[in-house]
């Protein structure tokens, strides 16, 4: 599948995942932009409200969140 890249800086510094997806949905045909994805779309919880399972830890926005979280936030979030 060829895939134009989106940069996640500056805007999201911790965002790789919400801007690998506005990739994948853009190459098969859906315009998204990363940040409506992460403000409209990413579960984010404070560490210890959740498990990476269940939501971003952190915020996308600040280079001191985690940077990650599993599939199932995005499918959750996005897909559902």
């Amino acid at each position: 599948m060829e895939v134009d890249p989106i940069l996640q800086l500056p805007e999201l510094p911790t965002g790789c995942e919400i801007t690998t997806l506005a990739m994948l949905l853009d190459a098969v045909g859906f315009q998204v932009d990363k940040v409506q994805l992460a403000e409209g779309y990413l579960t984010c919880k404070s560490e210890g409200e959740a498990t990476f399972q269940q939501a971003f830890i952190g915020s996308p926005y600040d280079s001191a969140g985690y940077g990650w979280c599993g599939p199932g936030v995005l499918e959750n979030g996005v897909f559902v």
